[in-house]
C-alpha cells in the first residue's frame, strides 16, 4: 500500500468518527450496550508508564499481562571491552534493533498505522456500512472499531515476558565474547515515558577456595587467579589460570564456580584430585656415539614439589654398555618460587667417556670429560589450550677436556642465550605448531690444541619448528598424521665445535651416525607420515587399543651444512645429506618404543671426508612409572 492509500485510510477513519459524532448529537445521549454484548473494558491497551513488580509477582505467561509502548531500552551496568568486540555502541545498536522489530515500527506508515492495520480498519468500516444501509451506526458498531484498534495496539506492544528475551540477547552477547557468568535481567522499576531499564551483572570473581591440597602451597594455587579477583570472569582468563595451576608438577585439580558471598560475585573452588610424589623413566637405546659406545641405558627420576612451591628435583644417569665406555650424570632443580608464570632452573651434568678399542684399526685413542653448569629463567607470557608464548634467558658454563695420544685439549665456553618459545593449535586446520628461536653469545677459550691458545666471542642464531597435521588418507576416511620437523643455525663464521650444529643421528638425518657431521651453519628438514593401525574390533594390548598403541610410519630427511674456514682465503666446506626409511612407534601409558631403519639417498660432503658415518637402524625402548 502506498502513501496515498495510507492517507485515504486515515481520512476514512476520521470521516467515520465525524459521521458518528453528528449522529450522536442528532439522536441525543446514546445507550451503552449490555455486558453480554460487549467484553469488559480495558483501562489502556499499550502503556507508556507502568510499575514492574518483583520477579515473584510477574505473570509467568510471556504473552500475558499489560503491553508497554517501549520507546527505549537502557542497560545499567554496561561495561565496554573494545579489544573483545564489546562496545556500548554495538550493544545498544543490537538492542534497539530488537525493540524496533518488536514494536513493528518498520511497518508503520506516515499516520502511525501499518498497511495491514489500515486494511483491517477499512474492511471493518465496509462491513459496518453494509450492515447499516437502512439504519444509523450504533454504540456496538463503534465498540467493534475500538476493539479492533485495541487489538492492533496489543499486537504491537511488548509484554514483560517479551522484554525477558531482550535481556537474554544481552546475556548471549556477553557470553559469546567470553564472559561466561554474564546475566542481564529486568529489575523491579517504575517505567516512565516508555523507557525500560535492564540490569547487567558480569559475574565477578570474589574469592578462590582451595580444597584437599596436602603438599602444594595454597598461596601458589590462589596466586594463579589473583589477576582475576574483583574482575569479571571470562573463559580465556579462567582457562589460562587453570593451565598455570596444571603446570605445577604432579598436581591434578578440578574446579567449580559457586555463588559468592556478594550479589554478582562468584567463588571458585579448586580441588586437588591428586598430588603425585614422583615419576620416572627407564630407557634403553643405541643412540650413542660410534667413537665410544652406541648401546646405552638411561634412568631418570623426578621428585615433585619437595618444598611445595611448584618445584621439582630431577636426577638422571646414563651408562653405555658393550662396551662400557661412557658415563653421564645430571642434576637439576626447577621451581616456580610461588609465581605460576615464572620458571627457574639450575643444573649440573658431567660426562666421562673413553673411545672404543681402536688398537687394531689405526684410529687414535682418546679419553675425555665434560662438565656443564647452567641456570635459566623462563617467563610464560601466555598460557592456554591453543596459544602458548614464553621467553627464556639461559646461561651455561661448559668445560671439556680431551686427551689423545698426541695432545691434551682443554676447551671452555660461557654461553648466554635469549629465546622465544611458542606452540599454537589451529582447530580449523587440525594442525599444531611448536617452535623456538634463540640468539646465542659464547665466549670460548681453548688451550693445548694444534692452534695453541684461542679466545673467541661467537654469536649465532638457532631455530626449531615442528608442525603436526591431521588429515585423512587419500580416498578414504582413515586418519593419518604428518609430522614436519625443521631446525637450523646461522653464524656466518667459524665456530668452536661446542657451538656447531649436529646434522646427523636419531633426531636428525636418521641413516647417519651420531655426530657424523657438525657444521657452523646448518639446516635440517624431516617429514614423517604416520599411519593409523587397524583396531581389529577394538582389540586390546596391555589394556589399551591396538590401534592406539601401534603407529607405523615412513620418513624422509635432508640436511645441508657449511663449515667456514679458520684461515682467511680458504674455501668453506659444504655438506649435503639425505635419507629415507620406515619406522614403528609403540605408545602406551606405561611404555613406549621407537624403531627406524633408513637408507642413504645422498652423502656429499665436499673436501671433508669420503663418507659420513652411517647407522641404518635406531632403536629405543622406554618404561614410565
Amino acid at each position: 500500500m502506498n502513501k496515498g492509500s495510507l492517507k485515504n485510510g486515515a481520512l476514512l477513519l476520521a470521516g467515520f468518527f465525524w459521521f458518528y459524532a453528528n449522529v450522536s448529537i442528532a439522536q441525543g445521549f446514546l445507550q451503552m450496550p449490555e455486558m453480554r454484548e460487549v467484553p469488559e473494558y480495558e483501562k489502556d491497551t499499550m502503556l507508556l508508564d507502568m510499575d514492574i513488580p518483583p520477579v515473584r509477582d510477574r505473570n509467568p505467561d510471556p504473552e500475558g499481562g499489560p503491553r508497554l509502548n517501549v520507546k527505549e531500552f537502557r542497560v545499567q551496568g554496561l561495561v565496554e571491552f573494545p579489544k573483545m568486540g564489546i562496545t556500548r555502541e554495538a550493544l545498544i545498536k543490537r538492542v534497539e534493533s530488537i525493540r524496533f522489530d518488536m514494536m513493528k515500527e518498520g511497518e508503520l506508515g506516515k499516520w502511525g498505522y501499518s498497511e495491514q492495520e489500515i486494511s483491517e480498519i477499512a474492511d471493518l468500516l465496509a462491513d459496518i456500512e453494509k450492515e447499516t444501509q437502512d439504519s444509523h451506526v450504533d454504540n456496538t458498531d463503534l465498540q467493534r472499531l475500538v476493539f479492533l484498534v485495541r487489538d492492533q495496539r496489543r499486537r504491537r506492544g511488548i509484554t514483560l515476558g517479551m522484554i525477558e528475551s531482550v535481556a537474554d540477547v544481552i546475556t548471549r552477547f556477553y557470553r559469546e565474547n567470553g564472559f561466561i557468568l554474564a546475566k542481564a535481567f529486568i529489575p523491579e522499576q517504575e517505567v516512565r515515558d516508555g523507557v525500560v531499564t535492564l540490569t547487567l551483572l558480569l559475574g565477578k570473581l570474589g574469592e578462590v577456595e582451595v580444597l584437599n591440597n596436602k603438599r602444594v602451597s595454597e598461596k601458589l594455587i590462589v596466586r594463579a587467579f589473583n589477576p582475576q579477583i574483583e574482575n569479571p570472569v571470562t573463559s580465556k582468563r579462567m582457562e589460562e589460570s587453570l593451565y598455570l595451576v596444571s603446570d605445577i608438577p604432579g598436581l591434578t585439580v578440578q574446579s567449580l564456580l559457586v555463588p559468592g558471598s556478594q550479589v554478582g560475585d562468584t567463588k571458585l573452588q579448586v580441588s586437588s584430585m591428586g598430588e603425585e610424589w614422583y615419576s620416572g623413566n627407564i630407557r634403553f637405546d643405541n643412540h650413542g656415539s660410534q667413537n665410544t659406545s652406541e648401546n646405552r641405558a638411561y634412568a631418570d627420576f623426578y621428585l615433585h614439589n619437595p618444598l611445595g612451591w611448584g618445584d621439582e628435583l630431577y636426577l638422571a644417569v646414563l651408562n653405555s654398555f658393550s662396551p662400557d665406555n661412557s658415563t653421564y650424570g645430571a642434576f637439576r632443580y626447577n621451581s616456580m618460587w610461588g609465581m605460576p608464570r615464572l620458571r627457574t632452573s639450575i643444573g649440573f651434568s658431567t660426562n666421562d667417556f673413553v673411545s672404543r678399542d681402536v688398537r687394531n684399526s689405526g684410529e687414535r685413542f682418546f679419553t675425555g670429560k665434560s662438565e656443564v653448569a647452567d641456570v635459566s629463567l623462563k617467563y610464560l607470557m601466555k598460557r592456554s589450550r591453543i596459544k602458548n608464548y614464553s621467553v627464556e634467558v639461559r646461561y651455561m658454563d661448559i668445560d671439556t677436556t680431551l686427551d689423545t695420544s698426541a695432545t691434551i685439549t682443554d676447551e671452555k665456553a660461557k654461553k648466554t642465550s635469549l629465546g622465544f618459545n611458542f606452540d599454537l593449535l589451529s582447530e580449523k586446520r587440525r594442525q599444531v605448531y611448536i617452535g623456538n628461536v634463540s640468539l646465542h653469545r659464547s665466549d670460548t677459550y681453548e688451550s693445548g690444541g694444534f692452534d695453541g691458545t684461542v679466545n673467541e666471542t661467537e654469536n649465532y642464531l638457532t631455530f626449531d619448528f615442528n608442525m603436526l597435521a591431521f588429515m585423512n588418507f587419500p580416498f578414504t576416511e582413515k586418519q593419518t598424521r604428518w609430522l614436519i620437523k625443521t631446525s637450523g643455525q646461522y653464524a656466518g663464521e667459524a665456530l668452536s665445535n661446542l657451538n656447531q650444529i649436529n646434522l646427523t643421528g636419531p633426531a636428525r638425518t636418521r641413516a647417519f651416525g651420531v655426530n657424523g657431521l657438525q657444521t657452523d651453519d646448518g639446516l635440517f628438514l624431516g617429514v614423517d607420515w604416520i599411519f593409523g593401525f587397524p583396531s581389529f574390533g577394538n582389540a586390546k594390548l596391555f589394556g589399551e587399543s591396538i590401534g592406539h598403541i601401534i603407529q607405523p610410519y615412513v620418513f624422509i630427511d635432508g640436511a645441508y651444512g657449511e663449515i667456514h674456514p679458520l684461515i682467511e682465503g680458504d674455501e668453506k666446506i659444504t655438506g649435503e645429506l639425505a635419507n629415507a626409511g620406515v619406522g614403528l612407534k609403540l605408545q602406551h601409558r606405561h611404555f613406549s618404543a621407537n624403531f627406524t631403519a633408513a637408507s642413504v639417498i645422498r652423502d656429499n660432503v665436499k673436501d671433508l671426508q669420503n663418507n659420513t658415518p652411517t647407522s641404518e637402524v635406531y632403536a629405543e625402548l622406554s618404561f614410565h612409572f
